[in-house]
């Protein structure tokens, strides 16, 4: 069923997908005496993204805002990404009353939805494959199954659920129809249908792109942060290993959806004693981020951990800046899931500790280094000594609990330090190189000394996102 009669040809349409809502409805008001399957081919969110919703859809008209974008913000993309969010708004009115219209029909027995492509939207590349990048692979799949359909074929239902996390090409849709059509013929196979327990898609036999681009190569970055957060929350480590530099809207969105519950942010304590999220380059911009926004974001049960990196506290404005994490903590109960990491000092951290928050001095990274330069055994722990006496003033003077440093110091302060500690302290650790993008990101981290110890409590990793700032 299609309403445009250019489509193979062109992406020009005559008229808007809503037209084939009625169109449905027409078709399955003439009863079928035998079995039928409706085909129905939507123009979707082809390009170019402006032409393809009536006008009561252009909801989204602003500029883009660096607090949500990022770094999208900066380029020309503002018509790009207002007009590709309205073409998707109206595509899920769209989908959702065909989805609807089959649902009220006690004679349909299920409904399939599905794109043949993705679009590389941020990319400015569309779905022109000669140019290929990753963004183009992702697409929606969706199923609904009458109540009599699931009662006579339970056992396609089930595997449709169990198999839900795994991949699928759209390359194999055929035999997944085959297969919920209950069809019998010699050119089907069982492995590839999406209903069947026998279903099976190897990461290392994912291609598209008719068989030319492995899809779990190292590139396909959104991929691989997929997995990683799936294998951080199967093992029940979603509070101790979290994404670093959360500092736009989208960013959080991002992750959050991935499946990650936790986030490190760093903030700014502005001069009314605010917390912002530090956005590098362009500074706060016109459109501020706060804490407050970021934590209101998300589901706040749901929130495991809240790293927070705080620079910026001063004499001035303590007081201010302890009110303000006061109010955030009544508003999302906060303390007893967030941790501030500073290398404030003075009566500014002391505030802080006698709030009650978790504290952690942050090692100054030129300190440790300045200690592992040292190739003299004598001057390393003369200099291993001193740096043992600096943490040992913040405890005794500020009450912190906790340290915080780079993951590549962890055996140093291991051997160095934490024996010459009076005091236990646990450790918040930064792992640079292994990214949560990199392939095999939790095995290898579990390979890390650090990782199996109790004393580590939480973990952070880049993550990377086109919300990035």
């Amino acid at each position: 069923m299609s309403i445009n009669k250019t489509m193979g040809s062109s992406t020009d349409a005559q008229r808007y997908d809503g037209a084939l809502i009625a169109e449905l409805n027409h078709v399955l008001a003439d009863k079928a005496d035998k079995n039928r399957v409706i085909f129905i081919h939507l123009t979707g969110n082809h390009g170019w993204y402006c032409y393809r919703y009536p006008e009561e859809y252009g909801i989204f008209n602003n500029p883009l805002e660096v607090s949500v974008f990022g770094g999208l913000a900066l380029q020309d993309m503002h018509d790009r990404l207002n007009c590709y969010d309205n073409s998707v708004v109206y595509n899920d009115y769209v989908v959702a009353s065909l989805l609807e219209s089959t649902r009220r029909n006690t004679h349909v027995s299920g409904f399939v939805y599905f794109a043949d492509h993705a679009d590389a939207v941020f990319d400015k590349l569309g779905h022109n494959s000669s140019n290929f990048v990753y963004g183009m692979t992702r697409i929606p799949l969706i199923f609904w199954l009458s109540e009599e359909y699931k009662a006579r074929y339970p056992e396609k239902y089930a595997a449709l659920g169990s198999n839900i996390d795994k991949l699928f090409s759209n390359d194999d849709i055929y035999d997944t129809l085959i297969g919920l059509f209950n069809i019998e013929t010699d050119r089907y196979q069982a492995v590839n249908d999406l209903a069947s327990t026998q279903y099976v898609l190897e990461d290392k036999d994912a291609y598209t792109l008719h068989g030319r681009i492995l899809y779990t190569d190292k590139e396909n970055y959104l991929h691989h942060q997929k997995a990683s957060a799936a294998a951080i929350a199967a093992s029940n480590r979603t509070g101790r290993v979290i994404p670093k530099s959360v500092n736009t809207l989208g960013k959080l969105a991002d992750i959050w959806r991935q499946g990650y519950r936790g986030i490190e942010v760093y903030v700014m304590a502005n001069e009314p004693g605010g917390l912002q999220p530090v956005l590098p380059e362009v500074g706060i911009g016109s459109n501020p981020t706060t804490l407050e926004d970021l934590l209101a974001a998300v589901p706040n049960a749901q929130m495991q951990k809240v790293l927070i990196n705080l620079s910026g506290v001063s004499e001035r404005n303590r007081q201010q800046a302890s009110k303000y994490l006061k109010t955030l903590d009544s508003a999302f109960d906060l303390k007893d899931r967030a941790v501030l990491e500073t290398d404030a000092s003075g009566e500014a951290l002391n505030t802080l500790s006698q709030d009650g928050w978790h504290v952690s001095y942050i090692i100054p990274a030129a300190e440790i280094a300045a200690v592992l330069d040292s190739s003299d055994e004598n001057r390393l722990q003369a200099q291993a000594a001193k740096l043992v006496q600096q943490i040992e003033d913040q405890i005794e003077r500020h009450q912190i609990s906790a340290i915080s440093f780079d993951a590549k110091y962890f055996s140093f302060v291991k051997s160095h330090i934490e024996p010459q500690l009076s005091t236990g302290l646990f450790y918040h650790v930064k792992e640079l190189s292994n990214r949560l993008y990199h392939p095999g990101f939790y095995w290898n981290l579990s390979q890390q000394d650090y990782y199996a110890d109790d004393k580590v409590k939480t973990i952070s990793a880049p993550h990377r996102s086109p919300f990035d700032l």
